[in-house]
C-alpha cells in the first residue's frame, strides 16, 4: 500500500494500491477515520489509469455506490464516519469471484455442488457464463446470468469426477468464467480449484455427553450407502447402540447418526475411540475421537517422560516455555512441574514455582447444563495470590475461585471446595493453577463430581 498519488484531510489515514493493466484500471483506497468524524475528504489521482467511471464505498455494512467528482487528474470523495472504511475507483475491471464454497472434494464417478459469488464492479451490467472444466471425464454445465453493478450474486455450479479416478488422487480443476457482453466482452478468465479424489462418505465422532458419542455420517453422493462399523477403544468399555446394532444407512445426500454409550467417566488418562465403516461395496472409512475423564492427570502422578523437566501437561507447554525462555533449558526451573514429595495424596503434586507462570491446561471436559462439586488441596508459603479457577473457551468464568482467601493456611495443606453448574456452551472448559510472585504454590488431588 502507498501514500503516493492520494491526499487526506487531517485525522484521516488513506493508503492506496493501484492496478494499471489490460482489463484492470483502478484503485483500492483503504481508509482509517481516527476521530470518526464527518465531513473529511480524500483526493486520489488518476493521471496513470483514469478517469473514474464507476465508484463503490465499502463498509461493515456492505458495498453501495460512492459519490465524487472529478478535478483535473484527481478524484475527490467523502468518506463516512466508520472508523475503517474501503473504497472501489474504477475505470474498467474483472469481475470479483469468490470461489471459496466450491467443495475441492470429490467422489470418483459422483457430482458435487457449490456456490460462487461473483461481484461487478463495473458501471454497467456484464453478461457472464461460469462453469467447471477439468480433465476428460471431469466438469459440469455452464452457468449463464447478467450481473448487475455493484451487486454481489450467488450461482450454484455442480460438477462431477471421472468415475476412473482413484481415491486420494490430485486433479486440477478450473472456475472458468467467459464474458459476453459489456466493456469486456469476448474475454475469459479461469481460477484454479485443487481437487481431490474422496470416498463416498464423510464420517466424523465426537464426544456428546458425559457417557455418549455420536457417530455422524453424510452421504457425498446421489445414492443411498449402507454398511457396519466398529467401535474399537483401548481400555474403555462399549454399553449400547441407537439405533441397536452397528449396521447403518445414510440416504442419497443425507446424514445419519448413531449413539454409542461407553463407559468413558472412570477413565484414568485420555485415549482414542476410533470407528472403523465398511461399506457394502468393500469401501472403508475411519472417523477418530479423543475421549477422556472430566480432568486428566488430576491427582498429579503422571509426568512428560523423556524431558529436562517433569511438566505437568503434555508436550505443548513444554513447548511453550521453553520458546518463552529463548530455548534455554536453563531457565525453565520457574515452569509449573511435578515434584515427587510432600503430596496431599499418593506420590506426586503440581508445584507453580515462585515468579514463574500458571500452569494452564485444557483437558477439561464437562457434559453442559450439569451441577458439579469441585475441590482442591492447596498449599503454599505466602498469603499472596494462588488458586484454581475454571472457565469457559470464552473466558466466562462460571465455577467458583479455590484458594482465594486472603488468609490462608502456610506451608501445610488445605481443601477448598465449591459447587457450580456448566452452562449451555462448549463442553471444553480451561483450568487455571495460578501462580504467586512471593512464593511457591503447590497444588494436588483435584477432583471434579456430577451432583444432582
Amino acid at each position: 500500500m502507498d501514500t503516493v498519488g492520494i491526499r487526506a484531510d487531517a485525522d484521516v489515514d488513506a493508503r492506496l494500491m493501484l492496478r494499471n493493466r489490460d482489463n484492470n484500471k483502478g484503485a483500492l483506497v483503504l481508509i482509517h477515520n481516527r476521530k470518526e468524524t464527518g465531513g473529511k475528504k480524500v483526493s486520489v489521482s488518476t493521471a496513470d489509469w483514469g478517469p473514474v467511471r464507476a465508484a463503490w464505498l465499502v463498509t461493515w455494512q456492505g458495498i453501495k455506490a460512492l459519490k465524487g467528482k472529478a478535478n483535473g487528474n484527481n478524484w475527490e470523495f467523502e468518506i463516512p464516519i466508520d472508523k475503517y472504511s474501503a473504497a472501489f475507483l474504477v475505470n474498467e475491471s474483472e469481475p470479483l469471484v469468490d470461489k471459496r464454497l466450491l467443495p475441492l472434494g470429490i467422489p470418483s464417478g459422483m457430482a458435487v455442488s457449490g456456490q460462487a459469488s461473483v461481484l461487478n464492479i463495473n458501471p454497467d451490467p456484464m453478461d457472464l457464463t461460469l462453469r467447471v472444466t477439468g480433465p476428460s471425464g471431469f466438469g459440469g454445465d455452464a452457468v449463464k446470468i447478467k450481473a448487475e453493478p455493484g451487486i454481489s450474486i450467488p450461482i450454484s455450479l455442480s460438477y462431477s469426477a471421472d468415475g476412473k479416478a482413484k481415491i486420494g488422487e490430485r486433479v486440477d480443476l478450473l472456475l472458468e468464467i467467459s464474458l459476453g457482453s459489456g466493456l469486456l466482452s469476448s474475454k475469459k478468465m479461469d481460477w484454479l480449484l485443487p481437487a481431490r479424489i474422496i470416498g463416498p462418505l464423510d464420517a466424523r465422532l465426537k464426544r456428546t455427553a458425559e457417557r455418549e458419542m455420536t457417530l455422524i455420517l453424510k452421504n457425498r453422493t446421489n445414492k443411498e450407502l449402507n454398511g457396519k462399523f466398529k467401535i474399537a477403544m483401548e481400555t474403555a468399555k462399549v454399553i449400547s447402540f441407537e439405533p441397536s446394532s452397528e449396521k447403518f444407512r445414510v440416504p442419497a445426500n443425507g446424514v445419519s447418526e448413531m449413539k454409542i454409550q461407553a463407559d468413558l467417566v472412570n477413565l484414568e488418562v485420555p485415549e482414542s475411540a476410533v470407528a472403523k465403516i465398511t461399506l457394502e461395496d468393500g469401501g472403508q472409512e475411519e472417523a477418530y475421537a479423543c475421549v477422556g475423564p472430566f480432568l486428566m492427570n488430576a491427582d498429579f502422578e503422571r509426568s512428560n517422560f523423556g524431558l529436562s523437566l517433569p511438566l505437568a501437561d503434555g508436550g505443548w507447554e513444554y513447548d511453550r516455555f521453553f520458546a518463552l525462555q529463548g530455548g534455554r533449558y536453563d531457565k525453565l526451573d520457574t515452569a509449573p512441574q511435578i515434584v515427587f514429595k510432600g503430596a496431599y495424596r499418593g506420590k506426586g503434586c503440581l508445584l507453580v514455582p515462585k515468579g514463574g507462570n500458571a500452569h494452564i491446561t485444557w483437558n477439561v471436559w464437562l457434559p453442559p447444563n450439569k451441577k458439579y462439586k469441585i475441590s482442591v488441596a492447596i498449599k503454599r508459603a505466602t498469603p499472596q495470590d494462588g488458586g484454581f479457577s475454571m472457565s469457559m473457551a470464552s473466558d466466562i468464568c462460571a465455577a467458583p475461585w479455590l484458594g482465594n482467601t486472603k488468609t490462608p493456611k502456610l506451608n501445610e495443606w488445605e481443601v477448598f471446595t465449591g459447587e457450580f453448574k456448566s452452562i449451555n456452551a462448549s463442553p471444553y472448559w480451561q483450568a487455571v493453577f495460578h501462580s504467586s510472585p512471593a512464593g511457591d504454590v503447590y497444588y494436588d488431588a483435584l477432583e471434579i463430581e456430577e451432583i444432582p
